[in-house]
């Protein structure tokens, strides 16, 4: 299964837009552009202010999302061995059902 780029990851400011880089690897991860690439009746439009950067800081923080992620399926496992309320098998459910996508998509591009 191919598998996200591993380590931290961090922001670079460019005069248009953000890169995604690999504080292992220094690779660049993704590029996020300050402007979206749609044309509405105008030609092309800018995002609202701070939304770009707020995707990108969203993206970069991923990797800790999913670990972060990971580690809560785990304790929950760990804590109710036998026996959980409704509530906790629902949040379990649901983080299992994010990881599953996660990992399905790494599947999906080999």
């Amino acid at each position: 299964m191919k598998q996200h780029t591993e380590g931290e990851w961090y922001l670079v400011e460019l005069a248009d837009g953000f890169e995604i880089r690999s504080k292992v690897s220094e690779v660049i991860i993704a590029d996020i552009a300050k402007t979206k690439t749609e044309l509405n009746s105008e030609g092309f439009y800018e995002f609202a202010d701070g939304e770009a950067e707020a995707n990108a800081r969203l993206i970069v923080n991923a990797p800790k999302m999913l670990e972060f992620l990971k580690r809560i399926a785990d304790y929950l496992k760990e804590k109710y061995v036998n026996e959980a309320p409704m509530d906790v098998l629902l949040i379990e459910s649901d983080i299992k059902a994010i990881i599953q996508e996660i990992e399905k998509s790494n599947a999906d591009e080999n």
